[in-house]
């Protein structure tokens, strides 16, 4: 699966994505967890999922914002869209109005976010191409594709809205329950990423 499908194949990544991976496998490894390797083969072997062995390896090439591509006749961009993950990476081909946005406007789940801020930018920067008429069609990781300028603009509003409801219930319990929590490092840590 993945890069180990294509082992001569360049492997492209966003430029935190190395040190994204190694601050988990550190973080894996402080709380006396296997690695994220250890981790998925122990989840294969006890449900029954046969796959080649997990291997990540590092990039051969990285960009920082957008990765311009020309492949035969074929132009590709790659965007930084960081909000799921740091390191969260679209796949825009202009010439068909055509946007791969992976675990973003999902219509089968709720926003899976890392950082609350990112996910509204990344939001935002899709908008743009949509009100310019570059993106018409997007394709999310999972769920329908959507078509057209008003259905990709309802799916951005859905999770926009929803990012905006948990920052705002989130905030109601850190008023009310700051004074008398015990734990109140520890939720401020584990809610940080909504702010």
């Amino acid at each position: 699966p993945g890069w180990a499908s294509f082992p001569d194949a360049e492997r492209l990544a966003h430029s935190s994505f190395v040190p994204c991976y190694m601050q988990q496998e550190q973080e894996r490894q402080t709380d006396d967890q296997p690695s994220l390797a250890a981790f998925i083969q122990d989840f294969d072997r006890t449900n029954h999922v046969h796959r080649a062995p997990l291997v990540v390896d590092a990039p051969t090439r990285t960009f920082d914002h957008v990765l311009h591509l020309e492949l035969g006749n074929r132009t590709v961009r790659l965007l930084h869209l960081p909000g799921h993950t740091r390191d969260s990476t679209a796949v825009l081909l202009p010439n068909d109005g055509l946007m791969f946005v992976g675990d973003m406007l999902s219509d089968t789940t709720t926003p899976q976010v890392s950082d609350s801020g990112d996910y509204l930018r990344s939001l935002d920067l899709i908008q743009q191409f949509v009100s310019a008429g570059v993106v018409r069609t997007v394709v999310p990781g999972r769920g329908r594709v959507l078509c057209g300028a008003a259905e990709i603009a309802a799916m951005i509003a859905a999770d926009r809205s929803y990012i905006l409801g948990v920052r705002d219930q989130l905030a109601f319990v850190m008023r009310r329950y700051r004074p008398t929590s015990p734990n109140m490092e520890l939720i401020e840590r584990s809610v940080s990423n909504w702010r």
